[in-house]
């Protein structure tokens, strides 16, 4: 039972991390637009399409966790 809720907690940090990241890099973004970083701020673009890629992979149901990423 102890691990169970280990790897709930865990997995719960993960996704707080996650999230924190997303918030983070789109900070980051807004700022590279608004100082004209373009090349910055696409690379941004693509660092923040992965992390809700990740966050939505999150969220899904273990089951399909497997079907789609085996």
């Amino acid at each position: 039972m102890k691990a169970d809720v280990d790897i709930a907690t865990t997995s719960e940090e993960r996704d707080k991390q996650l999230a924190a990241l997303a918030r983070l890099v789109t900070y980051a973004r807004e700022v590279a637009g608004d100082l004209g970083a373009e090349d910055a701020r696409n690379k941004l673009d693509i660092a923040l399409g992965t992390l809700v890629y990740e966050l939505d992979a999150a969220m899904l149901p273990p089951i399909r966790k497997q079907i789609i990423f085996n």
